[in-house]
């Protein structure tokens, strides 16, 4: 090993755009010596992790020239969060038997536990508190104050002789669903008489798409032949059976590719439309470069067969 780098927390830094990682996640990159042997050491790696923190928790790979930049992803969206979890689950299943495929993860994986009190409407106005009255006393206790007003007003922080104050409870003594629902309130009255308080397990990170919740599946690809492997996908999660209110779509890096497709094959039709303009004020004639247009398709057939015959993956570099 020549040096290494660790991260806990925060942003990707291969990565802007993915989710802010939890504090219980981090990310090491080691670089290693020239005459070291790659496989060998991703495999004393692998090994290592996965035997002190766990099969699903450790992941491994390596990288050249920088990060990896093949990415399979499945969006699943419509139907509900429980729906959209399950899909989830087969999707990954799935996913993880495709060659070539390597760190299988979703959204709704590596969540955080967290403590949620739904306030109940009736049983807080029964003792003369409004829910927003409640979700004020708990930013009080367990945030130092609730935000926003002035100081000492309705809403706004607390305050001695003008001057804002900060007061909440030491953060050691709530860790848990029974400290939280015996916090006062008032005299006689806690948290747990007006609400109820359960501890549920958060997901990584929440994506939308038009809006719409949704769970994204991301996988990497380790072939450079990432059209086909998306293909696969494509072929593999349409024969699933999943509940039948979600739709899955395949994104990521096959995306990339049908647009750049695209946009290539709009730039030719308009560069062989302005030739063709070209061709016949020159010529003055419009039979004239039909019969030299024509010789575009015979060109094409060729490279495509050149890309048979040596079984290279068609792509914008191979064009």
């Amino acid at each position: 090993m020549r040096n290494y780098q660790i991260s806990i927390a925060g942003e990707d830094n291969f990565d802007p755009n993915s989710p802010i990682r939890s504090a219980n996640q981090a990310q090491a990159f080691i670089n290693i010596e020239e005459e070291a042997d790659p496989q060998e050491a991703i495999r004393r790696i692998s090994d290592e992790g996965r035997e002190i923190f766990g099969e699903e928790a450790f992941r491994a790979e390596i990288l050249q020239n920088g990060p990896p930049q093949g990415e399979l992803q499945a969006i699943i969206t419509v139907g509900t969060e429980g729906e959209r979890e399950e899909a989830a689950g087969i999707v990954s299943d799935e996913i993880s038997g495709i060659n070539s495929v390597i760190n299988v993860r979703s959204d709704v994986s590596g969540g955080t536990p967290e403590i949620v009190a739904e306030v109940d409407p009736e049983r807080s106005a029964q003792v003369g508190l409004s829910p927003q009255t409640v979700s004020g006393a708990l930013a009080t206790l367990l945030g130092g104050g609730a935000p926003g007003g002035a100081p000492g007003a309705p809403g706004g922080p607390p305050s001695v002789g003008g001057d804002p104050v900060s007061v909440s409870l030491p953060s050691e003594a709530i860790d848990s669903v029974d400290e939280v629902r015996a916090l006062p309130l008032a005299p006689g009255l806690a948290v747990g008489d007006v609400a109820e308080v359960t501890q549920v397990e958060a997901p990584a990170a929440k994506s939308r798409v038009d809006g719409e919740p949704a769970v994204t599946v991301s996988a990497r690809i380790v072939s450079q032949d990432t059209q086909t492997v998306s293909a696969q996908a494509q072929t593999a999660l349409a024969e699933l059976n999943l509940p039948d209110d979600v739709e899955v779509s395949v994104g990521g890096e096959n995306e990339d590719i049908e647009e750049s497709f695209r946009n290539l094959f709009y730039s030719i039709i308009v560069a062989l439309a302005l030739v063709f303009i070209l061709l016949v004020v020159f010529f003055g004639s419009i039979l004239i470069p039909l019969v030299i247009l024509l010789a575009v398709p015979l060109t094409t057939a060729g490279a495509f067969g050149a890309l048979l015959l040596t079984n290279t993956a068609l792509s914008l570099p191979s064009l």
